[in-house]
């Protein structure tokens, strides 16, 4: 790629390389196309949700708001109520409907049903109709493009079936996909798959972490991933140290993306510098977790979304729980879609005796230590305010000799991360992993 010299003032200009781009026309929209798409497409389907969705006409009925109430973005955005979850959860179980009254069309017309993680409770489930290719199965090929996987390439999917494990978007684009197990227990095998078939991408998650880091310990990965093109990370933040270990050790590129608040996805492109949301298919806000006022841009805020590509059952001003920065200023790559630079969930915050901890801060003091290194802990709370701070942390035990000493280390860097001093209950590695209930993640504040 060739290197852009930017001077003072001057606007960032698209990617001289005429491959980079999937659907130029839409990647490079400016934000005036974007923002009057938007509102096209909204103000199309207000109407048509709250004809066709039982949720959405009992949450805005009892709002007073009313399709014809809707004649604009700012109407949009003051008179819609935010829905949550639990909205959804409760419509669900109040109704006896399985598809919490979102479904705007037949059940017999939907063609498969996917589900979330479910790392936050119960997974949520997503109804889709495919004829050909759905809208976001097209805009996440734009995010594997961008990093350079073509027809032809052999790639790796995720490790679950949740949201259709990837397997059609690489099909779409001509790549050949490898249906291999790449959970925890099965990475041996998949790394011989990918030295003897020349793999170009994988998709990594937290919980394999650890077990490719005792792999690493008798096996040359720098040999075996020689020909990734990239490593997609997915599903909760990575640590500095284990990011680290991917690149410089491993000699992996890095590409980092997040839920678009189960809208989408949201990709780095290769400027590494937040999240794009794909703003031809998403409307993103980010709001004031509490008073739902707009938060300017690069302040934090919740990030709540409006799934304006989807009739089968769309997210209409859906509250993600997830604490994000945001910026709509144009990117170094030439795209004026926003950007989110991801934090956690609103959910996580723990206060302990009046101070606010968040999994990020424990994050880092944990994975410095070589025991721990892979951060598989969890933050154990009854409810969000306690007088103390417990973590169970999982060890690595071919790196441990002694469990006192390793629980002195951790207390005290905790402590000097968040400022208060934990109880560490510590357990080996793989048994903590095994609790996990999640595809994709380890849940980090578990009740007990």
């Amino acid at each position: 790629m060739t290197k852009q010299v930017e001077l003072p003032g001057a606007p960032i200009l698209p990617d001289p390389d005429p491959h980079r781009y999937f659907e130029p026309e839409t990647e490079l929209m400016s934000r005036a196309d974007l923002r009057a798409l938007q509102e096209q497409k909204t103000l199309e389907l207000v109407p048509y949700v709250y004809e066709r969705s039982a949720l959405y006409r009992t949450v805005w009925d009892k709002a007073g708001v009313h399709p014809r109430d809707i004649h604009s973005m700012d109407d949009f955005r003051e008179r819609i109520p935010v829905i949550t979850k639990d909205t959804i959860r409760w419509f669900r179980d109040t109704y006896g409907d399985p598809f919490g009254g979102l479904l705007c069309v037949e059940p017999d017309e939907l063609t498969a049903i996917m589900s979330s993680s479910g790392t936050t409770g119960d997974p949520t489930f997503f109804p889709e109709r495919f004829s050909r290719w759905s809208p976001m199965q097209t805009s996440y090929v734009r995010d594997l493009w961008e990093h350079g996987l073509r027809p032809g390439d052999h790639v790796v999917g995720t490790s679950g079936a949740f949201r259709g494990g990837g397997l059609p978007e690489f099909r779409l684009l001509g790549c050949t996909a490898l249906a291999l197990n790449a959970w925890m227990g099965g990475w041996e095998e998949l790394l011989d798959a990918i030295e003897k078939y020349d793999v170009s991408a994988i998709s990594l998650i937290g919980p394999v972490m650890g077990e490719l880091e005792r792999i690493a310990q008798h096996r040359d990965l720098t040999k075996t991933f020689a020909s990734l093109k990239f490593a997609t990370f997915a599903g909760e933040p990575l640590g500095s140290r284990m990011k680290a270990t991917v690149q410089k050790e491993w000699g992996v590129r890095l590409v980092m993306w997040s839920s678009a608040g189960d809208t989408g996805t949201a990709w780095e492109c290769r400027e590494h510098d937040g999240y794009h949301l794909w703003e031809d298919t998403v409307v993103p806000e980010s709001l004031d977790p509490v008073t739902r006022a707009a938060v300017p841009d690069n302040e934090v805020g919740e990030l709540v979304v409006t799934d304006i590509d989807n009739l089968v059952a769309p997210l209409v001003r859906f509250g993600a729980e997830d604490l994000v920065r945001s910026s709509s200023e144009q990117c170094r790559c030439g795209r004026h879609h926003s950007r989110i630079w991801p934090l956690g969930r609103s959910g996580d915050v723990t206060v302990v005796q009046g101070r606010s901890v968040m999994p990020v801060e424990v994050w880092s003091a944990i994975e410095q230590h070589d025991e721990t290194r892979a951060a598989v802990f969890q933050i154990v709370r009854p409810q969000r305010e306690v007088d103390e701070l417990q973590i169970r942390v999982g060890y690595n035990h071919a790196r441990t000799t002694s469990l006192d000493e390793l629980r002195e280390r951790l207390a005290a860097s905790v402590e000097s991360h968040v400022g208060v001093s934990p109880i560490i209950e510590l357990i080996e590695e793989g048994d903590l992993l095994a609790r996990s209930t999640s595809a994709a993640k380890i849940p980090r504040i578990v009740k007990a």
